[in-house]
């Protein structure tokens, strides 16, 4: 953990200590991406300048080849080099007005900011390289290895691009991310590891929970999030200009909207519900779709919600794994119990090695998601397979 403060002695000899686990360090307060460049310029420039002269920084802020923003202009470089040690610095080689901006003059003290550019990368290696690189999370933290073998099964399909142009916080960037490549990320305790999981089907066994061989007495309550549903989403890609606010519409050159208009209805919700995502990071328009399709197959209906408490039997169950559940309060429209699968969102060990709750989230995928599994070549028919086998 990561230690935020600590307040005392009280009166009573007491020390509190208050500590976070090791995703704090990504916190936006704590870890932009890009890093805020300090360089500006000597003296002023025209529009056709291919040489801007820095001072005010050291010349490892500015690697080469590079890309630069200054002002509304984004300007690549081929050199950096020092000419008077610790005073200036000479980028050279540049290209102007680069990535849809426009070439201009700009004064001098003008600041000169190095971008950060991803281009066709894996989601999975983009939020490595933004925890580690600009969140200075430890490597040894994160199982990379086991991270590629989740991006390369589930997320292949979402190798991202974009060129950030001014200092975000690495947590909201990774907000974008996650949300966008259809894969979250969260601290084990247990393992002392980020995890990363695509958002799909489960593909082991769910735990079985049930009211009367599992699930604590009177620790059970459900809740239904209505203002999570969504009956339309719109995902704005393809940016104009990387220097203009995120969520300016006009800057995007596509718009892809999926609808479920049958959830509109009147004969089921009645209204619309619409969610956009200004996306920086999708490349071409199967992603756009890819996006639309997985979160509106989520979040159509009503999000649940369920808490519970199990005792120490069953508390290998922990953050992330599935769990089909059979309780007295979930029934099926007849008003017979129904078991549901559910995830584990949050666990927290209430009462060290006696007792753990747990927050779960419906797990469900709507009949418009079809998904299929590589099998062994010698793989058996359906038909001749074992039960354990066609699981």
């Amino acid at each position: 953990y990561i230690i935020e403060s600590v307040s005392g002695p009280d009166s009573s000899g007491r020390v509190t200590i208050k500590a976070k686990d090791v995703l704090r360090l990504a916190d936006n307060d704590k870890a932009l991406a890009p890093a805020l460049s300090q360089g500006e310029l000597i003296a002023a420039v025209n529009d056709t300048a291919t040489t801007l002269r820095i001072t005010g920084a050291p010349v490892a802020d500015y690697p080469a080849p590079g890309i630069v923003r200054v002002g509304d202009e984004v300007i690549t470089y081929t050199g950096s080099s020092t000419i008077i040690i610790d005073e200036e610095i000479n980028l050279t080689g540049c290209v102007r007005g680069t990535n849809g901006t426009i070439a201009e003059g700009h004064d001098e003290e003008d600041r000169v900011q190095i971008c950060l550019e991803y281009s066709d990368e894996a989601v999975a290696d983009i939020a490595y390289d933004l925890l580690t690189n600009y969140g200075a999370v430890p490597t040894s933290f994160i199982d990379k290895v086991a991270w590629d073998a989740e991006n390369a099964l589930w997320l292949g399909q979402f190798n991202m691009s974009t060129l950030i142009t001014e200092p975000f916080g690495v947590t909201e960037l990774l907000g974008e991310i996650t949300e966008q490549g259809m894969f979250y990320i969260w601290w084990d305790e247990r393992d002392q590891l980020i995890n990363l999981r695509a958002i799909r089907p489960a593909t082991e066994t769910p735990t079985q929970l049930t009211d009367r061989n599992n699930i604590l007495a009177e620790t059970t309550s459900i809740q239904v999030k209505a203002d999570e549903r969504i009956s339309q989403v719109w995902v704005f890609w393809n940016q104009k200009d990387p220097t203009k606010e995120l969520d300016e519409e006009k800057n995007y050159r596509t718009v892809r909207v999926r609808a479920n208009l049958e959830a509109e209805s009147s004969d089921q919700y009645g209204e619309q519900r619409i969610k956009k995502i200004y996306s920086r990071w999708a490349q071409n328009s199967a992603q756009a779709i890819n996006m639309t399709t997985r979160l509106l197959s989520r979040y159509t209906d009503n999000q649940k919600y369920m808490t519970l408490a199990l005792d120490a039997k069953d508390r290998q169950l922990w953050t992330g794994d599935i769990a089909d559940i059979t309780h007295f309060n979930v029934v099926d429209v007849t008003g017979l119990p129904e078991t549901q699968r559910w995830q584990v969102i949050e666990a927290d060990e209430m009462d060290s090695g006696h007792v753990v709750k747990y927050k779960l989230q419906k797990y469900e995928y709507l009949i418009t998601e079809l998904f299929a599994f590589w099998m062994e070549s010698d793989a058996p028919d359906y038909a001749d397979a074992t039960e354990t086998e066609k699981l």
